[in-house]
């Protein structure tokens, strides 16, 4: 089972909720532009080097378009049990982290299986009661983007301008070697310190605290 990167896809998440929270940032407007050749490779979570490494999972640009999320890569996503894509929409802000919009395709690294499904997750906001709704085999690929239906836009809101967004695309090497891109990166990955060279970066929090939020990640 992959778990470590099931673990690093909690981590960057997590760490971009609470980045967020501490950087008091306004709706994000569409589109967001990636770095070309900014894909991380870690071998036991810690950053090796960053570069141009598999165009498949180097994101370009996010967009919503109509009730649609598009996600543009530098070259064609390849689905099979090596990759995995996917993100989350907080459209309430990262003070609810239970209510969401979701998507994942590709390998699903928890539960070692191929899957394509686009969620929508509303607890206690909506007439005090819950609604929760999981589509499959709905998200569709055209050339070099992934398109991602929004599930029930009209309940969302600040649609289609929310607070906090996360995707993520990688590539499996083995339980302790992979391949990640991510956007927004800046919220995720600490910047190369003065001492390591320029392809090198670290993780911002400590470790004993990365482990315990990884656990509780529903990512």
């Amino acid at each position: 089972m992959k778990r470590k990167l099931y673990g690093f896809f909690g981590i960057s998440f997590i760490i971009s909720i609470i980045l967020y929270q501490a950087l008091i940032t306004n709706a994000l407007t569409f589109p967001l532009i990636d770095e070309v050749d900014d894909v991380f490779h870690l071998i036991n979570l810690n950053v090796v080097s960053r570069g141009d490494y598999y165009n498949e999972i180097d994101i370009l640009e996010a967009s919503i378009i109509e009730i649609n999320l598009i996600i543009t890569f530098q070259s064609a996503p390849i689905i099979d049990d090596e990759h995995s894509y996917g993100g989350y929409i907080y459209w309430w802000g990262p003070t609810n982290i239970f209510n969401y919009t979701s998507w994942r395709i590709g390998i699903d690294i928890l539960e070692d299986e191929m899957t394509n499904y686009a969620d929508i997750r509303i607890d206690y906001l909506l007439n005090d009661s819950d609604y929760n709704l999981r589509l499959y085999d709905v998200i569709t690929i055209e050339n070099n983007k992934i398109i991602f239906p929004i599930l029930n836009h009209s309940l969302l809101p600040n649609f289609p301008n929310p607070p906090h967004f996360f995707f993520a695309g990688s590539y499996y090497i083995s339980d302790d070697d992979f391949d990640v891109d991510h956007l927004p990166e800046r919220l995720s990955w600490t910047r190369p310190s003065s001492n390591l060279p320029t392809d090198e970066g670290r993780i911002s929090f400590p470790s004993s605290i990365l482990t315990l939020i990884s656990i509780i990640v529903i990512f």
